[in-house]
């Protein structure tokens, strides 16, 4: 529907799969407790998947050779499904040119390397990290994982995070 109340046909391709880190099949779910969250949960291969209202197919970003030749603007906000999505993204993020990136993310990245490795990849693009508060925003250190957290309640299981250029104002 936005892509229709905005006109952005010229500027949007919609595409119907679940980014992951590997071919798979998934239903969707309602977040309990999370408003208009949808969740995606890995279908079994023995499990009959006849509903295909509620299932989507899962690939790489990579493998949907994606243009790389103009700005891109990510926006990730996959309920703890972020780490599979950007795994699978690795070649894209090397290639685009992203100017722009908003995350959702959950806390204890330090306890997967993959975080790392992805965070050092963005930051290699002139990106920088920055927790959004309420009202303002604080820079993050990639070197310190363990600090990322909800600026508020450490123990919100969530927060997000934009990724921009040193010159780019929001």
């Amino acid at each position: 529907q936005s892509v229709n109340k905005n006109s952005f046909h010229n500027r949007t391709h919609l595409i119907n799969v679940a980014a992951t880190d590997r071919p798979a099949t998934f239903r969707l779910e309602l977040s309990p407790g999370n408003m208009g969250g949808t969740r995606v949960v890995p279908v079994d291969d023995g499990v009959d998947n006849t509903d295909n209202k509620n299932t989507v197919h899962g690939a790489t970003v990579d493998s949907l050779n994606l243009p790389t030749n103009y700005p891109v603007v990510l926006k990730l906000d996959v309920e703890g499904h972020e780490l599979m999505a950007l795994t699978g993204a690795t070649q894209f993020i090397k290639n685009a040119d992203i100017v722009y990136a908003m995350m959702e993310l959950r806390p204890n990245l330090k306890n997967d390397s993959r975080w790392n490795d992805i965070f050092r990849m963005l930051v290699s693009k002139g990106l920088k990290p920055y927790r959004i508060n309420y009202d303002d925003e604080t820079p993050l250190d990639v070197d310190q994982l363990d600090k990322w957290k909800h600026f508020k309640h450490p123990k919100v299981r969530y927060f997000d995070v934009a990724w921009r250029l040193s010159d780019f104002t929001p």
